[in-house]
């Protein structure tokens, strides 16, 4: 028999002019004459109506429409979605953050004083305006500062209390950085000569090997791939997920897919950050062990020598050790948490305080498994502790400063051209959280090489001193330069007066034992003698 065909299902009455207020169909077609505005890709009630609405309608409508909205999946999503809005603020800050920390390397190279003057003012300046910015106004009821961080999010959703209560908290732990800067001034202003004769030493041998040019090339090229691949899957992953709500399974397949791109991207990175050190500790190495005069023994020494030794024999062990350093770093903070409460040293059969990227240095001067070369660092650094935390105290500081000031100036001026050029972003601090891992990245690309030159060179002096004592025979095969830095910066010679007094008192002192030796012997030889005489016949 015939089946007519079934008629079409009814199409939805059109929308009233009020509810495609910018662009935002309504999906509650019982609720037409209500305006609807786009809020994380849906659509929620427009707090400002164009028509005579009651508010128990509208509520009606926010309590209907809301609660696929207001979820913490839909707020990590569409904060990340952010990033891409900003997409040519940000380009605009890798370029700034690159400028800046080149600008920094070439004053690092040329005077330490001068890099560590710029980098300490800096860093202090930038990150204390970020900490206004986010906390003036709760803390310190100073509201002049409270329009550089754009906050688009909608005050109706539950889940927005929790930002706006977390925003000020930290403001706080940036405001932490910069106090740290000035007390590292204040209370490690002894050490900073230390700090600029160590850079400058690391300067002149970077220079000697021309690494400060061929470094930040073999670093910057890695990262932006992996920083353009990874990135761009990891946001597709993103709003993939929160696309397929609807479908649990394909849902949770899809942050999955997020969460392993962004560790894959997070390895990657520390992976390429090993591998330059490791090239970079070679040179240092053979720089430090080879007699005077160095020239021409350190020759042959090449970068692609030591780039393709490093991936011939060592991958396999930074690889590993890229892998272990994020797992074992909350580990390793609980533990020095533990050591200072309870006043405990450190263990030197510690694994989770020895991967570390001191390694690389034992990998490279000894060749040796990872897990020796860990254990092989950390003891070295412990049988020579004040030494390290003076060093590489005040040169790792410097460098940090240096870090801070162009992550803390990037991130300050894409805050500012936000409102030019994306005000419609939800959330300006996601923006500029990925500014400022972006500017960290290629600072670390910049002064990479500075780093494991400080670490090296303070690793090979530990050694030196160990099986060398400066005699004839075991000549010291530090530079000239280095034994003045340690041997006299660090530990200098007293005062002559000062001599002078310690001789004469060390004189006394051996005259009075002596007196006091001919005295007790003559009475235990008067004593004897009567002993003697009154047994004799």
């Amino acid at each position: 028999p015939y089946t007519p065909p079934l008629p079409p299902p009814p199409s939805p009455p059109h929308p009233s002019p009020g509810s495609a207020t910018l662009g935002c169909l309504s999906g509650e077609w019982n609720l037409v004459s209500i305006d609807y505005a786009p809020t994380f890709n849906a659509c929620l009630p427009d707090p400002k109506q164009r028509f005579p609405v009651s508010e128990l309608e509208v509520q009606a409508a926010f309590n209907s429409t809301a609660p696929q909205v207001d979820t913490v999946e839909r707020l990590g999503s569409n904060l990340l979605s952010d990033v891409w809005t900003a997409k040519y603020v940000l380009t605009f800050g890798v370029v700034l953050s690159t400028m800046v920390s080149y600008t920094l390397l070439m004053f690092l190279e040329k005077d330490a004083f001068l890099y560590i003057l710029i980098a300490v003012v800096g860093a202090v300046a930038c990150v204390s305006f970020l900490f206004m910015s986010l906390s003036a106004a709760t803390l310190l009821s100073v509201k002049q500062f409270d329009f550089a961080i754009i906050n688009n999010l909608d005050s109706r959703l539950s889940i927005v209390e929790y930002v706006d209560l977390a925003l000020p908290f930290l403001g706080c732990a940036i405001g932490a950085i910069a106090a740290g800067f000035i007390v590292y001034v204040v209370v490690w202003r002894k050490s900073l000569g230390v700090a600029v004769l160590f850079l400058n030493q690391a300067s002149m041998v970077l220079t000697n090997y021309r690494l400060l040019t061929y470094i930040p090339a073999l670093t910057f090229i890695p990262l932006v791939v992996v920083f353009a691949v990874g990135g761009g899957v990891t946001l597709y992953a993103s709003a993939y997920a929160s696309e397929r709500m609807e479908s649990f399974e394909w849902h949770m397949v899809y942050r999955a897919a997020f969460l392993f791109f962004v560790l894959t991207m997070l390895w990657a990175t520390l992976f390429i950050v090993l591998v330059v050190r490791c090239v970079v500790s070679m040179h240092v190495c053979a720089w430090y062990w080879a007699r005077e005069p160095r020239g021409a023994k350190i020759a042959n020494v090449t970068l692609w020598w030591s780039l393709k030794r490093t991936l011939r024999y060592h991958a396999g062990s930074l690889g590993l050790l890229a892998l272990l350093m994020p797992l074992l770093y909350p580990v390793r903070i609980l533990e020095n948490v533990l050591n200072a409460i309870f006043y405990n040293p450190p263990s030197p059969t510690s694994s989770t305080l020895a991967y570390r990227p001191g390694a690389v240095c034992q990998i490279a001067l000894h060749g040796v498994t990872l897990r020796t070369a860990a254990l092989g660092a950390h003891q070295l650094k412990l049988r020579n502790m004040e030494v390290v935390g003076r060093c590489l105290g005040a040169s790792g500081s410097a460098l940090l400063a240096g870090s801070v000031f162009t992550v803390g100036f990037t991130v300050t001026a894409v805050v500012f051209l936000l409102h030019v050029f994306a005000s419609d972003v939800y959330l300006a601090l996601v923006p500029a959280a990925a500014a400022a891992a972006t500017a960290a990245a290629i600072n670390a690309v910049f002064f990479t090489a500075y780093a494991e030159a400080i670490e090296s060179i303070l690793q090979c002096f530990c050694e030196d001193m160990e099986r060398n004592d400066g005699s004839a025979l075991r000549q010291y095969f530090m530079p000239e330069t280095l034994k003045e830095l340690i041997l006299y910066k660090m530990n200098p010679m007293p005062d002559q007066s000062q001599e002078d007094e310690k001789f004469s008192a060390e004189v006394k002192e051996e005259r009075r034992r002596k007196r006091e030796e001919r005295r007790r012997r003559k009475e235990e030889e008067a004593g004897g003698g009567d002993d003697d005489d009154g047994g004799g016949y």
